[in-house]
């Protein structure tokens, strides 16, 4: 994978980054993901980068990508971390958006339905409190083999990536038309716009 950084090369960085990042650009969400992660900082470092809770600075040179947040710079940048805190503007049901498929597709671990498989992503809604999250995730940073039971799926070895059966089907399943506004707000916005104006007609 492209952006994949092997665990050994994630250790070394632990000189100088945290274990955890967490990148925002939105504040006073409808999630408060910002209060959480605040609490978060308590009990395990955090490099924070953004609006809302900033204690670093991204690189001059990503501040203002002209591809945003998936250009090649910023995704080699945050797949040197072990973990990615991945959190919605708002919590709402079946609505997913790259906050989670980046963390998944990238090699960082960031709803359970549209996984890959039960061991691709640590879910925060699992956690009685943000102090237990930062233990599981102190323990899995101190503990290789199963921090790598994590990204069983995207590494080489990997005899199937995919056995989440409610999402091969729905990848097998879907039709032509619901693909046709690709995965961008722009496209969405676009094929919206265009679906209305059948209705109309």
């Amino acid at each position: 994978a492209k952006y994949f950084v092997p665990t050994q090369v994630k250790n070394q960085f632990l000189s100088e980054l945290s274990p955890v990042v967490y990148i925002q650009s939105g504040c006073n969400t409808p999630s408060q993901r910002d209060a959480y992660v605040q609490e978060l900082m308590k009990y395990i470092p955090v490099d924070s980068y953004g609006a809302c809770l900033p204690n670093k600075k991204l690189p001059e040179n990503m501040l203002y990508p002209s591809d945003g947040t998936d250009s090649d710079e910023f995704l080699h940048f945050i797949s040197r971390y072990k973990f990615a805190l991945a959190f919605e503007n708002a919590v709402c049901e079946d609505y997913i958006s790259e906050k989670l498929w980046r963390p998944l597709a990238y090699g960082l671990m960031s709803d359970g339905d549209w996984l890959p498989n039960p061991d691709s992503a640590i879910l925060i809604s699992e956690f009685e409190s943000p102090e237990k999250l930062a233990h599981f995730l102190r323990e899995l940073n101190n503990d290789t083999a199963r921090y790598e039971s994590y990204l069983g799926h995207k590494l080489d070895s990997a005899t199937l990536k995919i056995t989440n059966k409610k999402l091969l089907s729905a990848l097998s399943s879907r039709s032509k038309e619901n693909i046709d506004w690709g995965v961008n707000v722009e496209q969405f916005e676009c094929y919206i716009c265009q679906r209305a104006h059948i209705r109309m007609k």
